[in-house]
């Protein structure tokens, strides 16, 4: 089975005083105890590491991206870079959905969630939920 990881999930994993970090350490937890495919894109790599860096440091920021390098040299993570397909489905998306204030990256995950049928996202960003995905653990967890 498979998982998709936003960046907002990473960032209150990594920051304690983040409001989400205890349900998220949770979450992490029951995710890794099982044998889920952790996906996410080269967009929420860049997301992530430039709010970690911004927001706590450098050292953070780079600790993150050596995490997951290692973690897809197991194969437990795959980092998908965006192409043609996922793009042109992302333009759709983003036009199907005008009225939500969705990122280009919240385009570029849901066509990617779509195009791969990932059923589950780890996440607190209400987005996805709108899209009609599964998300892990939820808002009010």
């Amino acid at each position: 089975m498979k998982i998709f990881v936003d960046t907002g999930a990473f960032y209150a994993l990594i920051d304690r005083d983040d409001p989400y970090h205890l349900s998220a350490r949770k979450c992490w937890s029951e995710i890794l105890a099982g044998e889920d495919l952790l996906v996410l894109t080269n967009y929420i790599v860049s997301e992530s590491y430039t709010l970690l860096r911004y927001r706590l440091s450098f050292q953070v920021a780079a600790d993150f991206i050596d995490r997951l390098e290692a973690s897809a040299s197991r194969g437990r993570t795959l980092v998908v870079s965006g192409g043609k397909e996922y793009e042109r489905r992302a333009r759709e998306i983003l036009l199907d959905f005008q009225e939500q204030d969705l990122s280009y990256t919240d385009g570029i995950s849901l066509a990617v969630i779509e195009i791969l049928h990932i059923p589950r996202v780890f996440s607190y960003d209400r987005h996805f939920s709108l899209a009609g995905v599964k998300v892990v653990p939820g808002r009010g967890q």
